[in-house]
């Protein structure tokens, strides 16, 4: 087995992960970290045939309860080849793309509860940048405040007026919350600083979708029908720069990205 991490936290939990894994013999480990920052390590193991378990280091501010043997690191995938050279020609290039900050199409994602005081305390559990999610997508840009596209008007998702009139907006926690369920989306590969995702969102508040200057039918119409999904896509478009809408909409084709 290849140890070739330093940091000895990310090690110690990825040991705590695999000893819940059922393994076979293990070949050896291959540790990296992304130009951001993150962790991560390709753990080679062999029976009859070779896999690869690809782990990552999450956030791991925000722990779910209910979840008492978490840790801050996820398994991404398992792949299984026939022979070594297989196995090792993949992890050495996927390693190297990762190294060199090309993450590929890998979007994982865990959404993770925030306890209810964080409207009353939202820089207890947040950090500017954070990409929030509540019914839509949303960036917390510090101060108690969230950017997202969403309507000030009341009503519900499908009232007229509303999807006519949404616009990329400023809220406060409590109001983006509303009566839904607070989480923050840890990109498990990140690709984007958080001081970055909020400038992109910053950036976005005046130049992201803005009402038509001159009122047109065929203008409104269309800001109608591309509502839905721009709530969705927003917060992606902010945290990793590709528009994306939930990724359960995405395996179901609910939705074309081309189409906000």
């Amino acid at each position: 087995m290849l140890d070739n991490s330093t940091d000895a936290n990310f090690v110690k939990n990825v040991n705590k992960l695999l000893a819940n894994e059922s393994m076979a013999y293990e070949v050896y480990r291959k540790y990296g970290t992304t130009p951001l920052g993150q962790n991560f390590v390709f753990v080679v193991s062999s029976l009859v045939w070779y896999a690869v378990r690809f782990i990552v280091e999450t956030d791991g501010r925000v722990v779910d309860p209910s979840e008492k043997d978490s840790t801050s690191v996820k398994l991404l995938y398992r792949k299984q080849f026939a022979r070594k050279y297989q196995i090792d020609d993949f992890v050495n290039s996927r390693f190297g793309q990762l190294a060199e900050g090309e993450y590929g199409n890998e979007f994982n994602e865990t959404p993770t509860k925030i306890p209810k005081d964080c409207v009353e305390y939202p820089d207890k559990y947040l950090k500017t940048g954070d990409h929030v999610r509540s019914d839509h997508d949303g960036i917390y840009i510090g101060d108690g405040l969230v950017v997202h596209f969403h309507s000030d008007i009341d009503g519900t998702e499908d009232d007229t007026e509303a999807r006519m009139n949404a616009i990329v907006c400023i809220a406060t926690v409590e109001e983006f919350k509303a009566n839904y369920v607070l989480k923050i989306v840890d990109h498990c590969i990140r690709r984007r600083h958080h001081a970055d995702i909020k400038a992109a969102a910053d950036e976005n508040l005046t130049d992201l979708w803005p009402m038509p200057t001159i009122y047109s039918a065929k203008a409104m119409s269309k800001r109608y029908r591309k509502a839905p999904h721009r709530e969705a896509v927003f917060g992606y478009l902010c945290a990793v720069g590709v528009p994306r809408v939930a990724p359960h909409l995405e395996v179901l084709g609910y939705y074309d990205t081309n189409d906000i």
